[in-house]
């Protein structure tokens, strides 16, 4: 084990940082995790909000977080993180959530199908158009890797669609990523936010259930609508 390497000089201490930081100069793929938990919520408090009450409903707790290992040059010393943010000064960040580093121009970032749907709710939520969560970084996402060979309705409008401003507008190049144990099929998908939605049904008294099954099932019918429009 080499043992000496602080008494290397510094030019040479920040090219070995920056190889570890770049991984030998090679693009990486940053799996991501854009994580929806379902909830239900009565109504909105005017007093808190502001805003009008809301019907009762379904409503998300949106979080994002890093899947694959981050870099550990970013917590070895206060020398290798300088090299390692001047080689990814971009992030992504969720609220006040955790950073996730990376470079535009060479790194792909990964959302399986479960994630890229989470983001499309985020987007289409009030919170989101009256900027009352904060979400950074997406716009500068150039490279993007999901696991399908085409895209479907919801990446489209997240890079498209000018009502959602749009989310992602700089995507230029995509690449067909497969992992295991990531929802990778619009099947899987399906049977996912399903089976969520029903563990949250089976929660409530059964008068709000009978309320909400109605509006729950028109909810399942746009879902399976916006899923299965592709686009190749």
């Amino acid at each position: 084990m080499f043992t000496n390497f602080n008494s290397l000089p510094y030019e040479l201490r920040c090219q070995v940082w920056a190889l570890a930081a770049t991984s030998l100069g090679e693009s990486r793929v940053i799996e991501s995790k854009w994580q929806g938990t379902p909830y239900y919520q009565k109504t909105t408090r005017r007093i808190i909000t502001g805003q009008r009450s809301q019907w009762p409903g379904l409503r998300f707790r949106h979080s994002l977080r890093e899947v694959s290992r981050p870099l550990g040059t970013l917590f070895a010393c206060w020398e290798s993180r300088r090299v390692t943010l001047q080689h990814n000064p971009s992030f992504l960040q969720l609220d006040q959530g955790r950073k996730i580093y990376f470079n535009p121009e060479r790194d792909f970032i990964y959302f399986d199908l479960a994630d890229i749907y989470f983001m499309y709710k985020f987007c289409s939520s009030r919170s989101y158009r009256h900027r009352r969560t904060r979400a950074r970084g997406f716009d500068e996402i150039v490279n993007l890797a999901h696991p399908r060979p085409h895209n479907f309705y919801c990446l489209h409008l997240l890079i498209h669609d000018a009502y959602y401003s749009p989310f992602m507008p700089s995507v230029k190049n995509f690449m067909t990523y497969h992992r295991q144990n990531r929802v990778e099929t619009l099947w899987h998908l399906e049977d996912t936010l399903g089976t969520s939605f029903r563990n949250i049904i089976s929660t409530l008294r059964r008068g709000r259930q009978r309320m909400t099954v109605p509006r729950n099932r028109n909810l399942m019918s746009l879902m399976n609508a916006t899923l299965f429009a592709q686009y190749s």
